[in-house]
């Protein structure tokens, strides 16, 4: 039984990294996802990058509302893979899941001098290979 309790204090930690292993930008986004659609998730995660104010980005938001109109309601999201692409850029491989399906996205964040992580980049689809890279998929 002690062996079991100290198993289960070490392991706490590691769980409470789980949740901390995306940028405060993308779990904003995922959050605003979740209360206010879309729209609010684009423009939360677009938010202080050069993509803001972006109508070609906001109407990525029109393409989130055919997903759910096809695979349903958005539950979570599941981080696959992060990469730090040096000192202050980094890739982030995430499943989005719905009731009936899984979208895959590729956020890149850039960390500007004194201020938070900002998104440079993203992309979603429903077809792993048109996101990620085939080795993620496939194995190399």
């Amino acid at each position: 039984m002690r062996k079991l309790i100290i198993i289960l204090i070490l392991s706490l930690p590691s769980m409470g990294a789980l949740a901390g292993d995306i940028p405060k930008i993308l779990s904003a986004g995922f959050e605003a996802y979740e209360s206010g659609g879309p729209k609010s998730a684009i423009e939360s995660w677009i938010k202080g990058s050069a993509l803001e104010g972006s109508k070609d980005a906001l109407a990525q938001a029109n393409m989130f509302r055919q997903i759910e109109d096809y695979y349903g309601k958005y539950l979570g999201y599941d981080l696959f893979k992060s990469n730090n692409l040096g000192p202050k850029s980094n890739l982030y491989l995430i499943t989005m899941n719905y009731e009936k399906g899984i979208l895959f996205a590729k956020f890149f964040t850039y960390k500007p001098i004194d201020k938070n992580d900002i998104l440079v980049n993203f992309k979603f689809h429903t077809e792993t290979d048109m996101v990620w890279p085939s080795y993620m998929v496939y194995g190399q």
